[in-house]
């Protein structure tokens, strides 16, 4: 657990001291965010002497977030995947979902662009065949570039560490792992 928490605290504390420059978002507003991580796909394995199989991999995430301060936003994020194989007529796959429940800081560059760090706890759960779920630490870090007045292009990073447990059994498994992602943000100033 430290080695975790102690890269996290580095990295947040150099951006948080850093002073502002132009940007801010101010408190109350509210913004609404998507993203993509490039896996709406379908790739067709032919593996020789075997049948050949589709895997199809569809991703939606999307976050919303409330500003309790100036560039501190309450927030909230729901991620999730299906994937799903097809051999013969024959379907099968599974579901990952999460939802993380975190802060948001925002730091502006200049005028229109601005970096965004987020901490969160995940709770997140995969359904194949049987279920487990379990929940963890997730962080990311996001360029915002303002394509609009109250649009932002993103392009983010976020790194995941969680335990799912098994209901059925005593099996646990430990996951870590990055996602890399674009997407865009709305921002509703003083919606409240």
């Amino acid at each position: 657990m430290k080695t975790f928490l102690l890269p996290a605290v580095m990295a947040f504390t150099p951006l948080i001291a850093l002073p502002v420059l132009a940007g801010d978002i101010s408190k109350g507003t509210f913004a609404v965010g998507g993203q993509s991580n490039f896996a709406v796909d379908t790739i067709t394995v032919n593996p020789g002497d075997e049948d050949e199989f589709e895997i199809s991999t569809t991703s939606v995430n999307l976050a919303g977030r409330y500003y309790l301060d100036t560039n501190v936003a309450a927030a909230l994020e729901f991620t999730r995947v299906r994937t799903r194989i097809q051999e013969d007529g024959i379907k099968e796959g599974s579901t990952d979902w999460s939802i993380t429940p975190g802060l948001a800081f925002n730091q502006s560059i200049n005028d229109r662009t601005q970096l965004q760090l987020s901490l969160g706890w995940q709770v997140s759960g995969i359904t194949s065949g049987g279920s487990a779920d379990g929940s963890g630490l997730r962080m990311g870090i996001q360029l915002q570039h303002f394509i609009a007045d109250n649009v932002t292009f993103d392009i983010g990073l976020t790194h995941s560490r969680y335990r799912l447990e098994n209901e059925n059994s005593d099996i646990s498994v430990d996951f870590s792992g990055n996602r890399f992602a674009t997407g865009l943000t709305v921002y509703f100033p003083d919606s409240l």
